[in-house]
C-alpha cells in the first residue's frame, strides 16, 4: 500500500466520496456503521458506500439503516442498490491500475490510498466533473491516465511532484497541450488519439521528459517544439489507421541531441529517411508500414545504430546502404517482400539477431555465412528458402525459426551447429529425415509440427537436453520408443498423430508436465499415463477409444484435463482422486448422466472451472 495515512479514514460526506470509500472494501466498514448523530447528507453517503461494497456484511450493515424512518433514508436504500461503482482495480500491461469511470467529482479521492492493490497508478475515464484539484490529496500518485477527458485544457491539474507518467487518450476536445508545469518531474508522456490537438509548444515546461509517444493525432503537424526537450531519449510517432491519416506527410523532425530511440509507424508517404538524418545519435530505429519507402541512403548518418527494424515496407528493394552500419547487432526486415539481394548483410560482422520474416523474394542466402556472431535467425515464411548450407558455419547460432519454409527438405547443414537450442521447422513438409539433428545435442526446444512425412524418431533419442517437443500433425509416426530416453522432457505435443497405437514408451518421461494427445483416435491403452505422476496438463480430446479413466487417478498433480467424446466411459469418479485439478474441459454429453452432473457440481463447489464443448 502506497501513500501517507497520517489522517485516519473518515466517513464519506457526499455520495461522490462514497464511491471512493466503497472501493476500499471491507476495511472501510468500521466508518460506515449507522450513527444517528450524523447529518442526513453523510448518512446517505454511508448508505451508498455500503450498497456499492456489496459483501454480505455490508448488506447486513445497510439493513440497520432501515430503522431510520426518514423518507430520504428509505429512498436511498432502494436507489443505492441500482448504482454502479465508479472505481475498479484493472490490469494494464501486467500492472494494476485504479480505474475511475464516469465520476462526477474527485472530492474524497484520497480514500483510494487505502484500496488493497493501490500502487500509485490511476486512470480517469469520461470525467464529468469540473476540477482536478482533489488529485493533490491522493498520496503516492506516480502514473496518471486521462481517457476521454471532456475539457479543452488541463488548467485545473494541481501540482503533482511525484507523477512520472501521463497519458492523454481520446481527449477529443483538447486543442493545446497545457504547460504541465504542475508535473515538474514527468518522465513519460503519451498523446493518443487526441484528434483536435494542434499545439505542443508548451513542452518546454518538461525538462525531465525522457519518453514521448504521439499516436493518431492527425492535426498535429509541427514537431519543432521537441527541440527544447533536453532529456528526450525515446520518441514514438504513429499515424492513424484511417485513409486521411495515412496520406499525412511525415512532419519535419528537429535535431534532438539526446535522442537514442526512434519509432515511426504507418507514415505511408515516407519515401526516404532524410527527414531523420539530423538525429545521428540514434542507437535504435524502428520504421513500420512505410509502404513507399525506397531510399535508405541516409542511414550512413547513423554511425551509432545497433538496432534497426524495417517492417512491412513494400516498396523497399535496395538494402545496399545497410553495409555501412558496422555497429548493427539486431536487424529486422519483416515483410519487405521486394528485397531480393542481401549481399550487403555480409558486411554486418557484429550482427547477433536477424529477422527476415516473409521476405519472399530472397533466393540466395549465401551472404549469411559471413555472420559469425549470429545467435538468432528468423526465416518464418521465407518461401524461396531451399538450401540451409550457408548456416553450417554459424557456430554461435542458438535460435532458428524456419517455420513455413515449405521448400526446405534437407537438414544436413544443421548437423554442425554446436550452440543451437531452439529449432522451429513447423510446416516444412518436404523434410523426411531427422538424422542430422542427432548430433545437435544442445537442443532444448524443437517444433516439428506438420512434418507429415517423418516416421522414424530414432535421431531424436540422442537429444538428452530436450525439454519441449511438438510433433503435432506428424501423421506417419507409429513408434514413440526413441522418445523414452528424453528424460528432461517437460512438454510433449502429439496432437493428430493418428497412426499412434502404443503409449508405453512414454512411461519413463518422469519430468513430463504437459501432454497433449488430441485426435489420437486409435489408441486403446492409456494405462502408461499412470506413470507420468508429474503431469499438470493432459489433453485427451478426440481419443475416442478411451474406455477407462482409472489411469488418471494416479495423476495427483493434474491441474488441467480435457476429456473426449466417448460412449465407453460412463462415470467421472476420477475427479475425486485429483485434488489439484482446477480446469476441466469436457463434452456437453457428459452432463446428461445424473451421477456425472453431481460429481461436476461438487468439483465446481470446490472452486474448479468447467468448460463444455459440443
Amino acid at each position: 500500500m502506497l501513500g501517507n495515512r497520517a489522517n485516519p479514514l473518515q466517513s464519506p460526506r457526499t455520495v461522490a466520496e462514497a464511491q471512493y470509500i466503497a472501493a476500499i472494501g471491507a476495511a472501510a466498514l468500521p466508518v460506515l456503521a449507522y450513527d444517528p448523530k450524523r447529518n442526513i447528507k453523510s448518512t446517505l453517503a454511508c448508505m451508498r458506500a455500503l450498497a456499492l461494497i456489496q459483501t454480505p456484511t455490508a448488506q447486513q450493515m445497510l439493513e440497520t439503516y432501515l430503522e431510520d424512518t426518514r423518507p430520504l433514508i428509505q429512498e436511498e436504500y432502494e436507489m443505492g442498490r441500482n448504482t454502479q461503482p465508479w472505481v475498479e482495480l484493472e490490469k494494464d500491461d501486467n500492472e494494476y491500475v485504479l480505474s475511475i469511470t464516469h465520476a462526477r467529482s474527485l472530492e474524497g479521492i484520497e480514500a483510494l490510498a487505502y484500496v488493497p492493490g493501490y500502487n500509485g497508478r490511476l486512470r480517469i475515464s469520461s470525467f464529468a466533473g469540473k476540477s482536478l484539484a482533489p488529485l493533490k490529496h491522493l498520496p503516492g500518485l506516480t502514473t496518471l491516465q486521462f481517457h476521454n477527458y471532456r475539457g479543452s485544457d488541463l488548467t485545473s491539474l494541481p501540482t503533482l511532484p511525484h507523477v512520472r507518467e501521463l497519458t492523454l487518450y481520446m481527449c477529443k476536445t483538447l486543442t493545446h497541450l497545457p504547460s504541465l508545469s504542475t508535473l515538474p518531474y514527468l518522465h513519460e508522456l503519451t498523446l493518443l488519439s487526441c484528434e483536435a490537438l494542434t499545439d505542443i509548444s508548451r513542452l518546454s515546461a518538461l525538462p525531465h521528459l525522457v519518453r514521448l509517444v504521439i499516436s493518431s493525432c492527425p492535426r498535429l503537424h509541427d514537431l519543432s517544439p521537441l527541440s527544447i526537450l533536453p532529456s528526450l531519449q525515446e520518441l514514438i510517432l504513429e499515424n492513424g489507421h484511417n485513409e486521411d491519416s495515412q496520406a499525412q506527410q511525415f512532419p519535419i523532425l528537429p535535431t534532438l541531441k539526446s535522442l537514442t530511440h526512434l519509432e515511426i509507424h504507418r507514415f505511408e508517404t515516407l519515401e526516404t529517411l532524410e527527414p531523420l538524418a539530423a538525429n545521428n545519435t540514434l542507437v535504435s530505429l524502428y520504421v513500420s508500414n512505410a509502404r513507399r519507402l525506397y531510399d535508405l541512403s541516409s542511414l550512413c548518418s547513423f554511425t551509432c545504430l545497433t538496432s534497426l527494424m524495417l517492417w512491412n515496407c513494400d516498396n523497399l528493394n535496395n538494402i545496399d546502404p545497410l553495409a555501412s552500419l558496422h555497429t548493427l547487432t539486431a536487424l529486422h526486415l519483416g515483410l519487405c517482400r521486394r528485397i531480393e539481394d542481401i549481399t550487403a548483410l555480409a558486411s554486418l560482422k557484429q550482427l547477433v539477431s536477424l529477422d527476415l520474416i516473409g521476405c519472399h523474394g530472397i533466393r540466395d542466402f549465401s551472404p549469411l555465412a559471413a555472420l559469425q556472431q549470429l545467435e538468432m535467425l528468423n526465416f518464418y515464411k521465407c518461401l524461396a528458402l531451399k538450401d540451409l548450407t550457408p548456416l553450417s558455419s554459424l557456430q554461435k547460432l542458438r535460435i532458428l525459426n524456419m517455420a513455413g519454409c515449405q521448400q526446405v527438405c534437407d537438414l544436413a547443414p544443421l548437423a554442425s551447429l554446436r550452440s543451437l537450442t531452439e529449432l522451429n521447422a513447423t510446416g516444412c513438409s518436404l523434410i523426411t529425415d531427422l538424422t542430422p539433428l542427432s548430433s545437435v545435442h544442445t537442443l532444448t526446444w524443437l517444433d516439428l509440427s506438420g512434418l507429415c512425412c517423418i516416421w522414424d524418431l530414432t535421431p531424436l533419442s540422442s537429444l538428452r537436453a530436450l525439454k519441449w517437443l511438438n510433433l503435432n500433425d506428424c501423421g506417419s509416426i507409429t513408434d514413440l520408443t526413441p522418445l523414452s530416453s528424453l528424460s528432461e522432457l517437460v512438454s510433449l505435443n502429439l496432437d493428430w498423430c493418428q497412426s499412434l497405437v502404443d503409449l508405453a514408451p512414454l512411461h519413463l518421461l518422469s519430468k513430463l508436465t504437459n501432454l497433449s494427445l488430441y485426435g489420437c483416435n486409435i489408441i486403446t491403452d492409456f494405462s502408461p499415463l499412470a506413470r507420468l505422476t508429474n503431469l499438470t496438463s493432459l489433453n485427451l480430446s478426440g481419443c475416442e477409444q478411451l474406455n477407462n479413466l482409472a489411469a488418471l487417478s494416479a495423476l495427483e498433480k493434474l491441474t488441467s484435463l480435457t476429456l473426449p467424446h466417448s460412449k465407453r466411459i460412463s462415470h467421472l469418479e476420477v475427479l475425486y482422486a485429483l485434488p489439484e485439478l482446477q480446469h476441466l474441459r469436457l463434452p456437453s454429453s457428459w452432463l446428461h448422466d445424473r451421477w456425472n452432473s453431481s460429481v461436476i457440481q461438487e468439483f465446481e463447489q470446490r472452486g474448479g472451472q468447467v468448460e463444455r464443448y459440443a
